[in-house]
């Protein structure tokens, strides 16, 4: 994210805008005649003349905050909204550049916290569950502090999810632990922000919880994992039909993870805190960067139940962790040879892994180029396994606050024979 007022080129745009929406703009006098033989827009009251060039300069305001700020932090709606918002303010025209890069910079760092249902993560015995900048909390403590903030609002604890008007208040009903997000950007991102950080946690808590501590439901590889927010079970109502009988397929159980007090010590929590603190915020350019891109999108290969999805899902983690800066290396080798690498020690080990991940390639290729999507569980399976641990052992060894190209630098040495790390 850059600071706007320091750019430019988009300040220019932004006056732009403003220009146009100036001279477009139809005094009272003239609205009938407008209203009758003209084609306009109106906001806030107020009545624009509106042509193609008036559109393109809104549409160059919007692309030029979206490519500054990034689509994660900012969004259409709210950007129009602003900048409709200050042409229409009746404030002098030089001063609305300004006004409007610092509306926009005002709402993307403004905090919010969001509240969601929680049901793949289940505390035994422990009262919370800090993850960076999610946590895992007890509804009904969340209760005393809504009610503290808005008291129009109530919650129900230990209720699946719904919500009422009782006349007074809204009133959400809540299961016994809620996710708790910390996000700043538009309000409009809020959601869609706060459920990638949980994806995020899960990720990174699913690396960290010990194998002789994964207790319960906890997801094997090649499994379909509870959505974070929906009670884990998934009905199927359809039927199956064969030549003479008929059949449903059942309901199934999909896994979540379950924590309790025996399954972190008071300094490995801390710890899962601190490494998720530094993912979650991490400095452009870092390891820490890439691996919390690839964190998210191993939790929503994990929950999908497509296979092509899984496996789509799966290599884009990888590739986020591993695909290099430089545009002429090899995407496939590169990535085949790297991963490799942080998996085996010897050369000949080496060698086998880097040939069983570019098999796998072989059937993303077809799947990717050509829309086949006949993919087996076994290659599925056999892919979650090869990138969780790449994943796992990146996170044991290496220093995520080291910058990616010295790491991607270190692998291709270690690709020709080298230690790594």
């Amino acid at each position: 994210m850059s600071t706007m007022k320091s750019n430019q080129q988009l300040k220019q745009v932004i006056g732009k805008f403003f220009d146009a929406a100036d001279a477009a703009l139809v005094p009272e006098s003239d609205l009938v005649s407008v209203f009758q033989s003209e084609t306009w827009s109106m906001h806030n009251g107020a009545v624009f003349k509106w042509t193609s060039g008036f559109a393109r300069n809104l549409r160059d305001l919007v692309a030029g905050v979206l490519k500054s700020q990034g689509p994660n932090k900012v969004n259409e709606k709210q950007i129009e909204k602003i900048a409709w918002d200050i042409a229409t303010s009746g404030s002098k025209l030089q001063g609305k550049t300004l006004e409007f890069i610092t509306s926009v910079e005002g709402e993307v760092t403004k905090p919010y916290e969001r509240v969601d249902p929680c049901f793949s993560v289940v505390l035994n015995g422990i009262p919370r569950l800090k993850i960076g900048r999610v946590s895992v909390e007890n509804t009904a403590k969340l209760t005393v502090i809504l009610n503290k903030r808005d008291p129009r609002w109530a919650i129900e604890p230990n209720k699946l999810p719904g919500s009422t008007f009782d006349g007074s208040r809204f009133v959400v009903s809540l299961p016994a632990a809620v996710w708790q997000v910390s996000v700043d950007c538009f309000k409009g991102n809020v959601r869609d922000e706060a459920a990638w950080l949980i994806d995020v946690a899960l990720s990174l808590l699913r690396l960290s919880i010990p194998a002789k501590k994964r207790v319960g439901y906890f997801p094997p590889f090649g499994s379909t994992e509870s959505a974070p927010t929906l009670p884990p079970r998934t009905e199927d109502h359809g039927i199956t039909l064969s030549t003479d009988a008929a059949s449903f397929d059942g309901s199934s159980l999909n896994g979540w993870y379950e924590v309790t007090n025996k399954t972190f010590s008071k300094k490995q929590l801390q710890e899962l805190d601190r490494i998720a603190d530094a993912v979650m915020n991490s400095i452009t350019g870092t390891v820490a960067e890439r691996f919390a891109r690839g964190l998210g999108w191993l939790s929503r290969a994990r929950r999908a139940t497509d296979q092509a999805d899984r496996f789509l899902y799966f290599f884009t983690a990888i590739e986020s962790l591993l695909t290099r800066s430089d545009k002429n290396a090899p995407v496939t080798d590169t990535i085949c040879r790297s991963a490799a690498c942080i998996l085996a020690k010897t050369v000949e080990a080496r060698v086998s892994i880097a040939k069983e991940l570019s098999a796998l390639y072989g059937i993303r290729s077809v799947l990717v180029h050509s829309g086949e999507r006949s993919v087996a569980r076994v290659d599925s399976k056999d892919l979650q396994i090869k990138v969780e641990l790449v994943f796992f052992n990146v996170l044991k060894k290496i220093d995520l606050s080291k910058r990616i190209d010295d790491f991607h630098s270190e692998l291709k040495t270690a690709s020709y024979g080298g230690r790594w790390p």
